[in-house]
């Protein structure tokens, strides 16, 4: 709890005052309408704790060099960060400031980051060892309030060192040097929800079908209707997929992923490129937020934002279809690294880079630390000026992020804590969905929100996307089973996914038009006001393409599905085809967009072609129909072509003769009924008869098969039990060797049943 002085305590808010940092802001800047006058305000206390320790006591030295030690401090808000303990981040083009700085603190340069030479608007950045044992960690406190007046709270750290080394970045940061401290990053997953062990296509819960076309957050309809699977359909009708969905010709979008733990399996894209490429299956050393478990959690982000479709590997990403990946993996979880592995992931040409670039990591920083912590701020500004659109995870504490600090029943001019980088400027923050739901996921945890005010659209948290994913396996071989894995590293992920396909739909959309789209077709009006807006896949892609045409239909008439023809015989075949422009319209395919196919080869045009085969074999007949989609339509019949000599060539029914008309005489269990002898014939092309199995009769009524009957003179057993007329339609086919109906000797004929009288 904060202490409160008995002495007098004021607190002069301006009534314009937003009283929350804005993201249109520079990063954690108070805002400018607000004016504080503070009398008493306690100074933040320091202590030194040694249960206090880090999630991890060391990380991987730079380049080869020795492990760097890492410690930690929590602050009064609960905000806990981990550091590095002799290191900071310079950031300057002047080399003699840098040069002064390094010899101030007896330091030592371990790396150099030149984002300019890279395309960005940044200067460069160094990453300095320095020797803080001259640091005089009290003076921290009043440090801080040269940025955050009035801050005031707690930090306990896990040693003295770590207390200096924010001491240091502050008293630097206050004559002029830009320096920050150098922070550890965790992903953003927690465990899994279900356990699994079965491969795809078994159930791993009561819910789960290997159809991704039924998952209730891909989908259109339902709770969540972010129809991403609709949105798939129509830039496959579009044409924008190409033909095949990955293929050449596809609107392709190259995708950046910030993370690691990348184990190469069948749901990556086939454009991918790690950097460095030697990290394949190197387990991610990060951590998760809730702890370990997460050893490949970049396999997971790739699998939420582009796992492939029809591939029967677990998992489907929205952008699957259109998604080039590039992957960036740092050894290490420092801020530092991440950035500079970013840099050397770029490719040297500005064609190359990607449009979308995706963090689903975090960590928090206490308001006395902000003004050292955030070296991400102006690194993600710079990528968003460079025309790149950044997704970042909200985190998975289930706090407001945009909560003000408190001093009692005081409310102070700045916020209780930060979440990097999802309140950094040049962002967009995406926090979680619960299950099958438009609410916040978990009450008493799960997703991060941001704090909605009076007259604001929303808060920090931009848009919000599942929070539970079905994922496959992060191994390379063997059947994928399917888990449902949570946290919001996998719902930004999901939504850059979404604006990929948005992308896709127009290449020549900016980074700021995609924004726009996201954000102006997102549902709104979730029954938890901590929601402002969800991601709607279907309307954000549909706005860009406006009405597309429907897939067109193709039938073939004639002859059956499945027929044989004797060899030398003419077989005709007849189709049409019907367009769907869209909103609600149809029309007849002209002739001209008609194709015949067989085996493959195109061999005629038109509704309408007749075919005389001169060898015996099989032969896959397709008919083709193209409309105004870039998808064409189809519709198939398989012709078995036999010798002639053995081949039947006539038939012919005897009996009953069209439009018989008889009347019911007996009665058994079933009700009245007459049996009726089916007469007919069917010679060979020698003239001998054909075998009595060959000839199939089929009795039918109202369009319902009732009998099937074999031979030249079966006897079948039609009722009539209702106070009318029965007509039942009796047909004749001639098989050949195979039980398939020949073209051309269907024969049929009717007779009238009547029922008997009163």
């Amino acid at each position: 709890m904060h202490r409160i002085l008995a002495s007098a305590l004021t607190i002069t808010l301006s009534l314009a005052a937003t009283a929350h940092a804005q993201k249109d802001a520079p990063a954690f800047s108070q805002p400018a309408t607000v004016k504080v006058i503070a009398t008493d305000v306690p100074l933040a206390t320091l202590a030194v704790n040694s249960k206090v320790q880090p999630a991890v006591s060391k990380i991987e030295g730079v380049d080869g060099g020795p492990s760097r030690l890492v410690g930690r401090v929590i602050g009064a808000s609960g905000a806990s960060t981990d550091l590095v303990k002799d290191e900071v981040i310079v950031r300057t083009d002047d080399k003699a400031a840098l040069e002064a700085f390094v010899q101030r603190w007896n330091g030592d340069v371990l790396t150099r980051t030149d984002f300019r030479k890279a395309g960005l608007d940044m200067p460069a950045q160094y990453l300095v060892r320095v020797d803080t044992s001259n640091v005089d960690a009290k003076l921290l406190p009043e440090l801080a309030r040269k940025f955050v007046p009035s801050v005031t709270g707690s930090l306990v750290a896990s040693d003295e060192a770590t207390l200096r080394i924010v001491a240091l970045a502050l008293q630097e940061k206050a004559n002029g040097l830009d320096v920050s401290v150098n922070p550890l990053v965790t992903s953003q997953s927690v465990a899994d929800r279900r356990a699994t062990d079965g491969p795809f296509a078994s159930p791993v819960d009561g819910e789960f079908s290997p159809n991704a076309f039924s998952w209730p957050y891909l989908r259109s309809g339902g709770t969540m209707d972010i129809g991403v699977t609709e949105a798939w359909r129509k830039l496959r009708l579009r044409g924008v997929l190409g033909e095949n969905d990955s293929a050449a010709g596809a609107n392709r979008v190259k995708v950046l992923v910030m993370d690691a733990g990348f184990n190469l399996n069948a749901d990556y894209p086939a454009s991918r490129t790690l950097f460095p490429a030697d990290a394949w299956g190197r387990p991610n050393t990060w951590g998760c937020n809730t702890g370990p478990g997460c050893e490949f959690h970049g396999t997971h982000v790739v699998q939420a934002l582009a796992g492939q479709l029809d591939n029967n590997f677990g998992a489907a990403g929205p952008g699957a279809p259109v998604v080039d990946l590039l992957m960036a993996q740092s050894p290490s979880a420092d801020v530092a690294q991440l950035m500079r592995y970013f840099t050397l992931a770029l490719p040297a040409a500005l064609s190359e880079r990607p449009f979308i670039v995706n963090a689903s990591f975090a960590f928090e920083l206490d308001p006395l630390l902000t003004p050292v912590g955030d070296a991400f701020g102006v690194f993600f500004s710079s990528l968003r000026r460079a025309g790149m659109l950044v997704f970042v995870s909200a985190g998975n504490r289930g706090i407001d992020v945009d909560a003000m600090a408190r001093l009692g029943s005081i409310e102070l001019p700045y916020e209780a804590l930060y979440v990097v980088p999802c309140e950094n400027d040049g962002v967009i923050c995406v926090g979680g969905l619960d299950w099958n739901t438009n609410r916040k996921a978990r009450e008493g945890g799960g997703s991060n929100f941001g704090q909605v005010r009076s007259g604001d659209s929303g808060g920090t948290v931009d848009i919000f996307a599942p929070f539970d994913l079905w994922l496959g396996s992060n191994t390379a071989g063997g059947p994928s089973s399917v888990s449902r894995l949570s946290g919001t590293s996998f719902s930004s992920p999901f939504v850059a996914g979404v604006a990929a396909l948005v992308k896709a739909a127009n290449p020549s959309l900016s980074a700021n038009e995609v924004e726009r789209i996201l954000m102006t077709t997102a549902h709104t009006g979730s029954p938890d006001s901590r929601v402002p807006r969800w991601v709607n896949a279907n309307l954000a892609v549909s706005s860009v393409l406006g009405d597309v045409c429907e897939l067109p239909s193709v039938t073939i008439t004639s002859p059956a599905a499945s027929v044989s023809v004797p060899v030398g015989s003419p077989v005709t075949f007849n189709g049409f085809g019907t367009d769907s422009p869209g909103l609600g319209r149809s029309a007849p395919l002209p002739a001209s967009s008609l194709t015949w196919l067989e085996n493959g080869t195109a061999v005629a045009s038109g509704g309408t072609m007749t075919r005389t085969y001169t060898t015996t074999g099989s032969r896959t007949v397709r008919l083709v129909g193209r409309g105004c989609s870039a998808v064409s339509a189809s519709a198939t019949v398989m012709v078995n072509v036999v010798p002639a000599t053995a081949a039947p060539n006539s038939a012919q029914i005897l009996a009953p003769s069209v439009g018989t008309t008889v009347m019911v005489d007996l009665r058994d269990a079933r009700g009245w009924y007459l049996p009726v002898q089916l007469i007919g014939r069917a010679t060979n092309a020698d003239g001998t008869a054909t075998r009595d199995e060959r000839l199939r009769w089929t009795i039918s009524r109202d369009g319902r098969t009732v009998a099937t009957a074999f031979g030249r003179a079966p006897t079948v057993n039609l009722y009539n039990n209702e106070e009318r007329t029965l007509t039942y339609d009796i047909v004749l086919d001639v098989l050949d060797e195979r039980g398939v109906p020949i073209a051309g000797l269907r024969r049929a004929t009717s007779i009238r049943l009547e029922s008997v009288p009163g």
